[in-house]
């Protein structure tokens, strides 16, 4: 009986402290999201000044869209706003890079999905 007291005990002490450290998530603003998809574009192309700047407005403009879409509840408004979001952002991202860059851009997503599949032996 001591036993399971001391494991009931012990799950207990792991369950609060797992309630403790979750707390609050950190909320992500627009401009928060949209730095990271810039980054995240940075790390596949070397941008420009000029290009990071205009990207990062575009982000924005999708980051505020995706956090709208997130509070919808008709299903349907959701996928049609995410989808013009998308394409606005995806036609001013082939607009702002150059050849070469969306070259680089597209094999170092391909390797990427390569290592994917790699790391989880499918076959492509």
């Amino acid at each position: 009986m001591k036993k399971l007291k001391l494991i009931a005990a012990v799950v207990t002490a792991f369950v609060c402290l797992n309630l403790v450290f979750a707390g609050d998530p950190k909320i992500e603003t627009a401009d928060d999201i949209a730095t990271k998809m810039v980054e995240f574009v940075g790390n596949d192309v070397t941008l420009t000044t000029e290009q990071k700047e205009i990207l990062k407005n575009k982000a924005v403009s999708y980051a505020t869209n995706q956090l709208q879409a997130q509070n919808m509840t008709n299903k349907d408004e959701r996928y049609e706003l995410m989808k013009v979001a998308t394409a606005s952002y995806q036609a001013a991202l082939d607009s702002l890079l150059t050849t070469d860059q969306k070259i680089m851009k597209e094999k170092k997503q391909k390797d990427r999905l390569e290592d994917s599949l790699k790391k989880f032996n499918i076959k492509h």
